[in-house]
């Protein structure tokens, strides 16, 4: 079956909820895209919100695998926002396991505590936990001191064309 939506496209799932000024649905392929001002709600125990120009869905099973957002994309989940020209996210049983941001714009990443920017960024997080990411080209990380002795309002900074951050919390 196919779908096809214009004006205030609003599209509840248990998983997502989508809102759009158009949208295309194929069930059998199990694809859909969003245009005009989508937005893509998660709402998964952590949740995301996900903007861009167009967003691309992508299922298996009915259960949501890939979201791919173009143009002026933004990720917003808990206290990090990722902007970049487009955002590939990958879930994992229903949460957000991978998030890949890239473009001619470069790819920024914010948190309270650190900015890791780059042309490209791979973000590994299983079960939504940050665990790496893989800052690649012109890449650039600030973050807080991490030391309890020392007290300071410079952030520490570390600059190469490759950047690789492991996290363990």
């Amino acid at each position: 079956t196919v779908y096809y939506a214009g004006g205030n496209v609003d599209i509840s799932r248990p998983d997502l909820h989508a809102t759009s000024d158009s949208a295309y649905m194929n069930e059998g392929r199990q694809y859909g895209r969003l245009l005009r001002r989508p937005q893509i709600e998660g709402k998964g125990e952590r949740k995301f919100i996900l903007r861009g120009k167009a967003i691309d869905l992508f299922s298996k099973n009915r259960l949501v695998e890939r979201v791919l957002a173009v143009d002026s994309a933004q990720a917003v989940s808990g206290d990090l926002d990722l902007r970049s020209d487009s955002i590939d996210l990958r879930m994992t049983d229903n949460k957000l396991s991978r998030a890949y941001a890239w473009g001619p714009s470069g790819a920024h990443a914010v948190s309270p505590d650190r900015t890791i920017t780059a042309d490209s960024l791979d973000v590994s997080m299983p079960n939504q936990r940050v665990s790496e990411v893989h800052a690649v080209r012109r890449a650039y990380a600030e973050t807080s001191p991490d030391s309890t002795k020392l007290k300071s309002t410079q952030r520490d900074w570390l600059r190469g064309d490759t950047i690789v951050a492991a996290f363990d919390s």
